[in-house]
């Protein structure tokens, strides 16, 4: 049980689940496999540069996959949720009935792939920015939807 669930009120229900962009899990596997790899087959090697270089490249990959495995991002009938960190957690929220706007960048690489940017805009906030979610019209379809049956 995640986040989102433990942190959901009464009669508060998930509508749906955002996801984010199977090119950043690839991504961050691409640079565990290969950072660990060189990384691995240099540990008895002399060339430290390549030795540091593999390491930090491992490194990243990890971050990026620790980052993609713990957020969570939800739309449920009475808030929009986004949620990530794993050793110190940071939350986002924002009320349906509070939301004024949203901005969808997508350009033509993440059209290409299906993924895209959203920042949601709230009265007496600021702007709720997501990381690249995958089918990003879609996640806002449903924001739209949900806000509009609960009106």
């Amino acid at each position: 049980m995640g986040y989102i669930e433990k942190s959901l009120t009464t009669d508060e229900k998930i509508i749906y689940r955002g996801k984010g962009p199977w090119l950043h899990t690839f991504e961050a596997l691409a640079c565990l496999i290969v950072g660990g790899g060189v990384f691995f087959s240099h540990v008895e090697s002399a060339d430290t540069t390549v030795f540091i270089l593999s390491f930090i490249l491992f490194l990243i990959g990890l971050a990026k996959l620790i980052r993609k495995l713990t957020m969570e991002i939800a739309i449920t009938n009475k808030r929009v949720v986004y949620k990530y960190g794993w050793l110190s957690i940071r939350a986002k929220e924002i009320n349906l009935n509070q939301i004024e706007g949203i901005e969808l960048r997508q350009g033509l690489i993440s059209r290409m792939f299906g993924h895209g940017k959203l920042s949601v805009r709230g009265t007496g906030m600021g702007a709720m920015i997501f990381p690249p979610l995958s089918k990003p019209l879609e996640f806002r379809k449903f924001i739209l939807e949900t806000q509009s049956f609960e009106n």
